[in-house]
């Protein structure tokens, strides 16, 4: 079904737009994870990202770096990133028939060997997230910034981490977010750089 997004973002055709120096740019988790994660071919196609969003985004960051932009990760990533591997490497040891793959908690405890090796495909990640980006900044949740994100909450449709993310974009002097994630479409005042074909017809 498809999503209807109410569009208060300025949208950007990430694939079309030429990043320069000077520029600098937030870049959400899922971007990070294609971009430093390999997926194993054998995933489910339901759990497999889409070829775009393993060429689009990737390619975009190289031109970015070559270019002299800027790109960021904010700390909220660490533990959105930790948790999408985690959770995509558990669901290969299900498809192996692992015996320890009954469900994520005896994933985590009941072999020590994977566990070991799992948190070193993570810091492998983030190595490369580390080489490619630089933090936007340190989040201090307190309540004062809770109190904005229950505020945005009710005008934008996004999660916990991206309301967050959401309000980094908003103090930060930057050109915008990378993401592939329709739910920024929908959060005024900022530029979203994007592949998402749904959020992109709305600029027809």
């Amino acid at each position: 079904m498809a999503v209807n997004l109410t569009v208060r973002a300025q949208i950007v055709d990430l694939a079309n737009h030429a990043p320069a120096a000077g520029e600098s740019y937030l870049v959400d988790t899922n971007v990070w994870w294609w971009t430093s994660y390999a997926f194993a071919p054998e995933l489910a196609p339901e759990k497999k990202p889409r070829p775009y969003q393993l060429s689009v985004y990737p390619d975009f960051l190289k031109r970015a770096k070559i270019a002299g932009a800027k790109l960021h990760w904010s700390p909220l990533t660490w533990p959105e990133l930790a948790h999408h591997i985690e959770r995509t490497e558990f669901e290969m040891a299900k498809y192996y028939g692992s015996p320890n793959a009954e469900n994520a908690k005896s994933y985590r405890h009941n072999d020590l060997a994977e566990r070991a090796r799992v948190v070193q495909v993570f810091a492998d990640a983030w190595d490369e997230i580390q080489e490619l980006g630089s933090s936007l900044g340190d989040v201090v949740v307190s309540p004062a910034l809770l109190a904005e994100a229950a505020t945005l909450q009710k005008e934008a449709g996004l999660d916990g981490y991206d309301l967050f993310l959401a309000l980094a974009l908003r103090t930060a002097n930057i050109t915008g977010i990378i993401t592939d994630d329709g739910d920024f479409a929908t959060v005024p005042g900022i530029r979203l750089f994007t592949a998402n074909r749904n959020v992109l017809r709305t600029l027809q």
